[in-house]
């Protein structure tokens, strides 16, 4: 398990974030059930793709986000 917090030297920075979300599926096999939570600030951003029915996409803001996107 991974746990990226504001008070740990782990932070939900956007590298980190992605690096966790790698490193949950890395090792994936069919059959397998993966577990991803989040609970921090969000957006939306235009469906460039068409599958969302609000027309916007969800997003996850990282705590660096001003600086890394």
């Amino acid at each position: 398990m991974r746990v990226l917090t504001d008070d740990t030297a782990c932070k939900p920075t956007r590298a980190n974030i992605i690096g966790g979300m790698k490193w949950l599926v890395k090792n994936a096999a069919p059959g397998d059930s993966l577990f991803f939570h989040y609970s921090g600030h969000g957006g939306h951003v235009e469906d460039t793709d068409g599958d969302e029915a609000d027309g916007q996409d969800e997003t996850l803001i990282p705590i660096d986000y001003e600086s890394a996107g």
